[in-house]
């Protein structure tokens, strides 16, 4: 059951940011194809607005990214017994 809540979930939430994905550009189409909306600053500024919004979550992790420990997982196989091995390495 809640792997199917799931799927349901994760379908409904890729269908509205597509949908707003597409919305955006559209916006941005229409809004440099008609100069009169190109010399609007309320219309720039807000898409303007719209793309920081949207790029600040990709920038605090690319951040956080930055000062956390790296750790890298490797899992490779044994090459005498053939068993997955895991190794888990720290950057200094």
């Amino acid at each position: 059951m809640k792997r199917k809540i799931k799927g349901i979930y994760k379908r409904v939430y890729l269908a509205i940011l597509g949908l707003f994905l597409i919305g955006l550009m559209l916006v941005c189409i229409v809004s440099l194809t008609f100069e009169q909306l190109l010399l609007d600053p309320k219309i720039i500024n807000g898409i303007t607005l719209l793309m920081v919004v949207l790029s600040l979550p990709n920038l605090s992790d690319q951040l956080l990214s930055e000062f956390s420990e790296r750790k890298k997982k490797i899992t490779c196989k044994c090459p005498n017994c053939k068993h997955l091995i895991k190794m888990e390495f720290t950057e200094e």
